[in-house]
């Protein structure tokens, strides 16, 4: 099981609005299931915005769309 991570941002907010921006630039991404996870740090909470539930090929192809359109996208497995 795969997915890609599009950043840790300082808001819960800002990761959603990431969350929304990358399903515009790539339509592989209505078949995977979002999530926004808090990591706690000394210096706050960030949040990381993250797609899941997708195979290897396709975490790889999304992450060559948003990278091709300037937006951060890291492949991630389980």
């Amino acid at each position: 099981n795969w997915g890609v991570q599009l950043g840790a941002f300082s808001t819960e907010a800002a990761a959603k609005a990431q969350l929304s921006a990358a399903t515009k630039i790539s339509p592989q991404l209505a078949q995977a299931t979002t999530r926004v996870e808090p990591l706690q740090r000394a210096t706050g909470t960030l949040y990381r915005a993250k797609y899941l539930g997708v195979d290897e090929a396709t975490a790889r192809s999304i992450c060559t769309q948003l990278k091709a359109a300037g937006a951060a996208c890291i492949p991630l497995s389980k």
